[in-house]
């Protein structure tokens, strides 16, 4: 998730979860153990409508910066014993490893 708050995989950028704030907190739910496995996205703590699912068995994690002194800090990791994540009706799932096509683009 960028700081606009799209995401990107194959394809389109995604729009729809909200943009970052200055020393805000972005937070990534990953589940690998719902069928499909999921990663959802919560900025300040409010789950965002755009998230991935089908990721593969196995993942890694990384980030990049665009802008010259950029930085972030990871606070923590946890393991929950079940999901924060709703996906509620409003919710958008993006399937890894499909071309994206956002319909507003």
């Amino acid at each position: 998730m960028n700081k606009y708050g799209q995401i990107h995989h194959i394809g389109d950028e995604i729009d729809g979860n909200k943009s970052f704030v200055k020393d805000g907190t972005i937070t990534m739910e990953l589940n690998m153990d719902s069928s499909p496995r999921t990663l959802t996205f919560f900025n300040q703590g409010k789950e965002q409508k755009n998230y991935v699912k089908g990721l593969p068995p196995a993942i890694r994690l990384w980030a990049y910066f665009l802008a010259v002194g950029a930085i972030f800090e990871v606070t923590q990791f946890e393991r929950l014993d079940s999901p924060t994540a709703k996906h509620g009706p409003k919710s958008v799932g993006w399937r890894w490893g499909e071309q994206w096509d956002d319909p507003d683009f």
